[in-house]
């Protein structure tokens, strides 16, 4: 036995050091591969640029990409405090990567057989939404992990958590705190209250999962687990959490915001018309006239939000959707909104019964 044991052992340590050849050859190439990527300050210093759209009346559109971004000094600690609490708890001591809860989201994904969880810090998901794509493969990790430690030398704790809370998207085609804010509570993020930033500090992990619009009590349930992570971390005292917990969620849905379906194809349409980024637009304060018919729009976008034209299937699922208004006579889309997991702009389907007129 002595022997079995003997040979068995070394077999394990022969296997285990091919094995840390292996991982070392694959970091090295993948950790080479990240240096390679340029660290573009230009694309977060963008995240508080102007792109200006108007509608057919050449009346500025609220939801234009970027007019609404959040005044970081004047937004209260509890705000700030929410996102800290339920995404990244250690953001103001580490150094951009977050070794222990990397190490805990791993063994996690071992367990679950999958990749449930991430264990990116907030400065690791500015990287991802800045200047990277969102697959999930171990060279992206390595690439966003060197990012972000540039993106750590760079610029303050404060700079990466104002632009953070300038791109991040809140679901409902809302992208940013101050855009979400006016979109769900009509008000400025700075007056935002206890119970409605811990909503939007929880719409983050998955938008269309805890959308207080679509799915209310999921929302409320995450609402109240930042709750309760603010008050384990001492960011709120015991009667404030009394005080918020389990109670309603207040909406107050601004028609005006929820426009910005419409204002992300403008975009991507003028990307094409330009030959410019994104990025590049905001920088040069591009304006954008378009076929916007208000009244159109939001009559469009009260069809597409009444929950009576809805219904769950077996599994819980409610379907997308999606409409569009032409004018025929310019060509001109006047109004154009749905609710979709994926990006209404790019998404191709078959023809259904649409094409028959043109068959027959």
């Amino acid at each position: 036995m002595k022997k079995v044991f003997k040979i068995s052992f070394i077999i394990f340590l022969c296997i285990l050091f091919v094995f840390l050849i292996i991982f070392s050859l694959i970091l090295n190439s993948a950790i080479k591969s990240a240096n390679a990527v340029n660290f573009d300050k230009d694309l977060l210093i963008s995240a508080t640029s102007k792109i200006s759209v108007y509608d057919i009346n050449k009346n500025l559109v609220e939801s234009s990409l970027g007019n609404k971004i959040v005044n970081f000094e004047a937004l209260p600690e509890y705000v700030k405090n929410a996102f800290i609490s339920i995404e990244d708890k250690t953001f103001y001591t580490h150094k951009g990567i977050n070794y222990k809860r990397i190490f805990k989201s791993m063994l996690t994904n071992i367990k679950s057989g999958y990749f449930k969880e991430g264990g990116s810090t907030i400065s690791q998901q500015l990287i991802k939404n800045t200047h990277l794509n969102s697959e999930k493969t171990f060279d992206r990790k390595i690439k966003e992990i060197v990012l972000t430690k540039k993106l750590e030398k760079n610029f303050s704790k404060d700079d990466i958590l104002e632009i953070y809370l300038n791109i991040i998207y809140f679901g409902n085609n809302c992208y940013g705190l101050e855009n979400a804010s006016y979109s769900y509570f009509n008000k400025p993020s700075c007056d935002l209250t206890l119970n409605e930033a811990c909503c939007l500090a929880g719409l983050i992990k998955a938008p269309t999962k805890y959308s207080p619009i679509i799915n209310y009590e999921n929302s409320k349930e995450r609402k109240d687990l930042v709750l309760k992570q603010m008050f384990k971390d001492g960011h709120i005292t015991k009667e404030e959490f009394n005080k918020n917990y389990n109670t309603d969620i207040e909406l107050n849905l601004n028609k005006n915001m929820v426009k910005n379906v419409y204002i992300n194809s403008v975009i991507t349409e003028a990307e094409k018309k330009l030959n410019l980024t994104e990025k590049e637009m905001k920088m040069l304060g591009v304006k954008i006239y378009t076929y916007l018919e208000p009244t159109i729009q939001e009559g469009l976008i009260d069809v597409v939000n009444n929950e009576k034209f809805y219904h769950k299937n077996k599994f819980g699922n409610i379907a997308n959707s999606c409409a569009v208004v032409i004018d025929n006579t310019t060509g001109g889309i006047n109004a154009f909104y749905g609710k979709c997991d994926y990006d209404l702009y790019s998404l191709t389907r078959q023809p259904g019964s649409s094409i028959k007129p043109i068959l027959v």
